[in-house]
């Protein structure tokens, strides 16, 4: 076993679905090592259906998720169904895309480095994204059921790989989620950048209007960890924050943009939002974020790599355009607390509660530690402070030296509760670290002091901590 001692309460799954308590890291089915990490924010998280990804939510509570290639359906009072999404979501593209000819080859990306989120309307439809890996078909596609998630249909969109927009406090729910596509993904990249909109009609899933080009100069990629928002969207407008490929400054440039719902055209030209705190020009780990809260205040997060985020929001409500508050940068700025580990941060989230508090959950690094962190401001007062600068709350804390990610997704259901998934992922493993995790022979590269990074490095299995108090505790 290896030497990674499990801290306080770690929770994971067999992927026989049976309870187990300590920590896991699932390296092939029925099998686990010690996973090193506790669960600081919530020592008494008991392991259920919900943990198994990032949930979206219809109006009765139901909640869906994906798991791989698992499509999880969780009702109140019944027992999870569980659908295989290969199968569902290769009937809808062989009838919807290539003609019912039966032509789609099944490759697609199933893991954890591009958009998985779930988005449910107000009308119960369910949505999510679908990339393809080294396939015959070469765009993502948009999957909508409106029987749960039994059947779907397929819409190709306009690039390789996309983002969806999550479900946010104070976000347009009533139709079809916001899309942004993208070229960057594996080994392919490209600046382009395109927000997709789409409607329900009698004819079903259509598009509102053309693909509308955002930028040919975007910086966009799959958002791994964090998955904020870069899309904020109301009845008659959407608002886009985004990465450029600018490299005349230090830190990577953010820039938004507002299009018109009502006459499909942009309005009021590219904002500046700032450069990030990140020292390389550009950083694509440093995507922003954007969310808005009750009064129409827009709040934007600048994303860092091993560095600070900075905070600002808009003058006026619902305007990107009319001005922003001088940005506010958060986060301990060179002071290493242990395992706390609060010299620096990497991967925003962000969201908006039901009552008003902005919720931040982060990756913190210190010297080789790399914890799970939450910042929270709630309505009308600072973010919190102490005498060395702003401190995080810290959510997981991780036993072990050595890089680690920790895939974060938040979202939040209609009754206000908020959803915080992760799944543990560490690497730069040590001999005994790769053996344990039976990755020893398995290709790696860039070894240093004993230490390699491992291409097959597994995964711990996933967690998801619900708040029924704004994000203020966690269980």
């Amino acid at each position: 076993m290896m030497g990674w001692a499990p801290m306080g309460a770690c929770i994971a799954l067999f992927a026989s679905g049976a309870m187990i308590v300590g920590g896991g890291i699932t390296v092939s089915p029925g099998t686990r090592v010690s996973a090193p990490f506790s669960i600081v924010a919530a020592p008494a998280h008991v392991v259920g259906p919900l943990d198994r990804g990032s949930p979206g939510f219809d109006k009765s509570g139901n909640a869906y998720l994906r798991d791989g290639t698992d499509f999880v359906v969780i009702k109140k009072g019944s027992k999870p169904r569980v659908m295989d999404l290969t199968s569902a979501a290769g009937a809808a593209i062989d009838r919807d895309i290539f003609g019912g000819k039966g032509l789609w080859d099944r490759r697609w990306d199933t893991g954890r480095m591009i958009d998985t989120a779930v988005v449910v309307d107000d009308s119960d439809r369910v949505y999510t994204v679908l990339t393809p890996k080294l396939s015959n078909l070469k765009t993502a596609i948009l999957l909508m059921s409106d029987d749960g998630g039994t059947t779907w249909r397929a819409t190709p969109l306009r690039a390789r790989t996309a983002t969806i927009e999550r479900y946010d406090s104070f976000n347009d729910h009533g139709g079809p989620p916001t899309i942004l596509s993208f070229e960057n993904f594996g080994p392919y990249t490209g600046p382009q950048l395109w927000l997709e909109t789409f409607k329900i009609s009698d004819n079903g899933l259509q598009r509102r209007a053309p693909a509308a080009l955002v930028s040919n100069n975007s910086f966009v990629v799959p958002n791994h960890s964090g998955g904020g928002n870069l899309t904020f969207t109301l009845k008659d407008k959407i608002f886009v924050v985004f990465d450029t490929l600018d490299k005349s400054a230090p830190g990577t440039e953010a820039l938004g943009r507002t299009f018109d719902r009502t006459t499909g055209e942009w309005t009021g030209g590219m904002v500046s939002l700032g450069r990030s705190t990140t020292v390389a020009s550009p950083d694509d780990h440093d995507l922003p974020a954007i969310t808005m809260d009750r009064s129409g205040t827009l709040t934007v997060v600048l994303g860092a790599h091993h560095a600070h985020f900075k905070v600002l929001q808009s003058l006026l409500p619902q305007s990107m355009s009319s001005g922003w508050s001088p940005p506010v940068t958060i986060g301990q700025s060179g002071r290493d607390n242990g395992d706390r580990a609060e010299a620096s941060f990497s991967y925003t989230s962000l969201n908006t509660a039901l009552d008003g508090t902005v919720n931040i959950v982060a990756r913190a690094e210190g010297t080789s530690f790399y914890n799970l962190v939450q910042f929270r401001k709630p309505p009308g007062q600072s973010w919190a402070k102490s005498s060395g600068g702003i401190v995080p709350r810290l959510i997981s804390s991780s036993g072990r030296h050595g890089y680690a990610a920790w895939r974060q997704q938040v979202t939040a259901d209609r009754a206000g509760r908020l959803y915080l998934n992760f799944v543990y992922y560490a690497n730069n493993l040590s001999v005994a670290e790769a053996a344990a995790g039976g990755v020893a022979d398995s290709p790696r590269k860039d070894c240093v002091n004993a230490r390699c990074w491992y291409i097959n490095a597994p995964s711990a299995r996933p967690i998801t901590l619900v708040s029924d108090d704004n994000g203020e505790t966690w269980k």
